[in-house]
């Protein structure tokens, strides 16, 4: 997995065809010796962020909906924030590629709120095995975007 890292885009090609996947951008934040994992960019519901997670919908940014982040644990929800500054990183922020990074939920969102420039809420994830995201984007599944 040398080539592929946190906070590189996956874009998926014609030759995809998991419906899971098909005509999705993900966004890889990790990737280690146990597999990959990453949220689907372009995916939004039609659930605002209010409805499910009091506070949060004032922080994220528009559109103010939970995103479909993958197949994976739908029912758990994962936040990726950008810092409105790179070293003014909030309490429960944990840093995926330069000022982006994961939130965490469980952070009182007074502690959150104003040190991002912005905010998405993701209603599940992708995950790949060990080499399986490699074997993918070698058959020409995934354009790989820095």
């Amino acid at each position: 997995m040398s080539d592929l890292s946190a906070g590189m885009l996956l874009v998926a090609t014609p030759a995809l065809l998991d419906p899971n996947f098909s005509d999705t951008v993900v966004l890889l934040l990790d990737v280690d010796e146990n597999g990959a994992l990453g949220v689907v960019l372009n995916r939004p519901s039609p659930v605002p962020v209010a409805e499910v997670l009091e506070g949060w919908g004032g922080v994220v940014g528009e559109p103010e909906v939970l995103f479909r982040g993958g197949p994976v644990s739908t029912e758990g929800a994962l936040a990726v924030g950008m810092l409105r500054t790179p070293d003014d990183a909030p309490v429960g922020f944990r840093e995926v590629a330069g000022r982006l990074g994961l939130v965490d939920l469980d952070t009182p969102v007074e502690l959150v709120d104003g040190s991002l420039v912005g905010m998405r809420i993701f209603a599940g994830y992708a995950g790949w095995g060990v080499g399986q995201l490699q074997a993918e984007v070698d058959e020409g599944s995934w354009y790989v975007v820095p």
